[in-house]
């Protein structure tokens, strides 16, 4: 039995490997990306509007050379242990380029605030949507990159203060890796 899986892996791997081209650059034939960074959020959670500081992680699974399918998650945190949550997915447009790679994307998902108001703490979640997009400065040698920037427009539909919902401002940058 062990045998099987020993030869298994090894032809597996070698049809894989084959598939590959060894001169074109990483960012040409990535099938998937990982990034993690920090972020800046400015949100008009509460009457005066406030910043937030936190981190992103994201993860694409590419189905051709400019589409993929982006899962996001984030995190920040603000004064009046304002805490901001989300977890997103949807489509990623690569707009060209193998240096430096433009993109847009919209996502859609679960956006979840809490705050401590007049003494209280609130808590709430909601559908939200993140509509944005960036710039990858990718190597050309390896699978690491910069992303240089990332900006969405982010739409939480039901606020803690309101019916209505929020707006909210992010501005992303950190690492990639491409493989």
């Amino acid at each position: 039995m062990k045998r099987s899986i020993v030869l298994f892996v090894l032809i597996a791997s070698s049809v894989l490997w084959g598939q590959s081209n060894p001169t074109a650059p990483v960012a040409a034939n990535s099938r998937a990306e990982i990034f993690g960074g920090y972020t800046y959020m400015r949100t008009d959670f509460s009457a005066p509007l406030q910043n937030a500081n936190g981190f992103t992680g994201s993860f694409t699974a590419f189905v051709s050379s400019k589409v993929g399918i982006t899962a996001q998650g984030s995190a920040e945190f603000g004064k009046s242990s304002f805490r901001n949550y989300t977890m997103m997915i949807g489509p990623r447009y690569n707009l060209g380029g193998n240096r430096y790679q433009p993109y847009v994307h919209a996502l859609i998902g679960y956006a979840s605030s809490s705050a401590n108001i007049a003494g209280s703490n609130i808590s709430q979640g909601a559908f939200g949507t993140q509509i944005g997009g960036g710039l990858n400065r990718n190597s050309l040698d390896s699978g690491w990159g910069w992303r240089v920037f990332q900006a969405e427009w982010e739409r939480q539909y039901r606020t803690l203060l309101t019916t209505h919902g929020s707006n909210r401002f992010r501005l992303s940058t950190g690492l990639n890796y491409r493989f």
